[in-house]
């Protein structure tokens, strides 16, 4: 799934990470790559830039009472309203206090809102990578903030993109030489495909499915997607909209009446849900991690985790990812259709777009050429306690992915649904913009770099052109597709471990858009 409060409290401890409201996962982030090797001992002028310098300079200090009066000043107000202020001076102290002296290496990504810094911890001796983001207006306050283990990608010595306007044959070369370090450092594991104009590129796989029995990934191999399948519960709302059974206005006390919070139903509306500004909370909770997964098999399974829980803010008032959300439009899918949401996605979505690799499937059943999942996560509490160690990440996700996150697809399905989405297959091509054109994501007419979420569907603008689609993440699963909407670029990248495949498809964005 995204980025999230689970991240947040799911990596503490010794190898700690803060990851404090991001909202959207970073690879939508837009930046400028800078060459892997230049010293950056000074962090740029910009917004970004300053606050990443003000927070080394509070964690330097060494004193409680010039880290608070730094976290009080300069974090956005949504920030200390999710979290409260003492908890920000705790975690951050407490990381301050295990790194010692922080030491600046170099700039990894920079824009003027987000930036991203490789530094190295004095006591630990380890690498790590700071992670900050602003607001776009003033005054411009931290309003995300992370410092995670830096990864081999963010250490490896990796070849620079080629200048001037890429061709397939220099995407395919440029990915060989970019991908081999890091399977070398067991660092990627996965499938990687790009088309461009409807004609694959690259396609090819790395690493093993199973550590278990040695065997390998391949191109059509089953990756678990994450927060991927919010698409198809997208193009699945639509669907239904078009047929008229839906409106984007209608509310859940409408849509599905059996909501059993019902002060909450008439106030939230489909578009609330497609949007992430429900106030509807996260199923990823403690009952969650307490319960049996034998117990998630169905949509209306997951509702007790959360359905009854008081709204975190009005609908409509401000976005904040939900998970929660997207499994109630799989109610809402069930009940309007009158089919279980896996049928209706099976029969509308799968079969129309030629994915028969593709489903949410009962990993307690023997699916064939399905990639384990692996991480350094032994728990949703956080990473094991001694030397890093890959784990299966089998006791730890759902048994059956669905509307929110879970399922299985392969790079060549996911291919197939980005050329059914262009053409007009699963939904009318203006039905299609606008699950795009949502909460701000307009069409982008200057060359400013920006993003926005839509309706289930990502967007990003790099050099004036947009970027669409979604990732997925959570211990063992990273996913990310990129449908590059005026160039005619195809990104997908399928991944088995915890992270990395932005590290692979944001490489790519700068030069795939000029």
């Amino acid at each position: 799934m995204a980025v999230s409060k689970r991240l947040f409290s799911g990596m503490t401890g010794a190898s700690m990470a803060l990851c404090l409201s991001l909202g959207t996962v970073s690879s939508t982030m837009a930046h400028t790559t800078l060459k892997q090797q230049q010293p950056a001992p000074i962090l740029p002028g910009t917004p970004a830039g300053k606050q990443a310098q003000g927070l080394v300079d509070a964690l330097n200090s060494g004193k409680a009472d010039t880290l608070r009066s730094f976290v009080s000043g300069q974090m956005g107000g949504r920030l200390l309203a999710e979290i409260p202020l003492d908890s920000h001076v705790e975690r951050l102290q407490g990381f301050g206090e295990r790194a010692g002296k922080i030491t600046l290496i170099r700039v990894l990504e920079s824009s003027p809102n987000q930036i991203r810094v490789l530094i190295k911890e004095a006591k630990s001796g380890r690498d790590s990578v700071l992670y900050i983001r602003t607001t776009d207006t003033a005054p411009q306050k931290i309003d995300g903030i992370g410092i995670s283990r830096a990864e081999p990608w963010d250490t490896l010595p990796l070849p620079e993109v080629p200048k001037g306007k890429a061709t397939e044959k220099q995407v395919a070369e440029y990915l060989d030489a970019f991908l081999k370090p890091l399977v070398a450092a067991d660092a990627f594991s996965g499938s990687v495909l790009v088309a461009k104009d409807g004609k694959i590129a690259y396609r090819k796989a790395f690493g093993l499915a199973s550590r278990a029995w040695n065997a390998k990934n391949q191109p059509d191999t089953k990756f678990n997607l994450g927060s991927m399948n919010k698409m198809l519960t997208s193009v699945a709302i639509a669907q239904l909209m078009e047929q008229g059974k839906l409106k984007w206005d209608d509310t859940l006390g409408t849509s599905l009446p059996d909501w059993p919070n019902k002060d909450a139903a008439p106030k939230i509306k489909l578009s609330h849900l497609l949007m992430h500004t429900s106030g509807i909370g996260d199923y990823f909770n403690d009952d969650f991690a307490k319960a049996s997964r034998d117990r998630f098999r169905t949509v209306a399974d997951y509702f007790p985790l959360y359905a009854n829980q008081p709204l975190a803010f009005e609908p409509g008032n401000r976005f904040s990812y939900s998970n929660g959300g997207f499994m109630t439009l799989g109610g809402v899918i069930e009940k309007v259709s009158g089919k279980d949401y896996f049928t209706y996605i099976r029969e509308n979505i799968y079969t129309l777009a030629g994915m028969p690799n593709s489903d949410s499937y009962d990993l307690d059943d023997d699916i064939p050429n399905l990639a384990t999942g692996y991480s350094y996560e032994r728990s949703l509490t956080g990473p094991a306690p001694g030397p890093r160690k890959r784990y299966s990440n089998i006791i730890l996700h759902v048994i059956k992915g669905g509307p929110a996150g879970g399922g299985y697809s392969t790079a060549d399905d996911l291919f197939h649904f980005d050329q059914a989405l262009r053409s007009g297959k699963l939904i009318k091509k203006e039905t299609f913009e606008r699950l795009l054109n949502a909460n701000g994501a307009e069409k982008n007419d200057s060359k400013a770099d920006k993003r926005a979420y839509g309706f289930g569907f990502q967007t990003e603008w790099k050099n004036g052109q947009r970027i669409v689609g979604h990732s997925g993440g959570f211990p063992g699963i990273n996913s990310n597709l990129d449908m590059y909407l005026e160039s005619g670029w195809t990104v997908v990248v399928l991944r088995n471990y915890d992270s990395g495949a932005s590290a692979v498809s944001d490489h790519l964005k700068d030069w795939l858009t000029r």
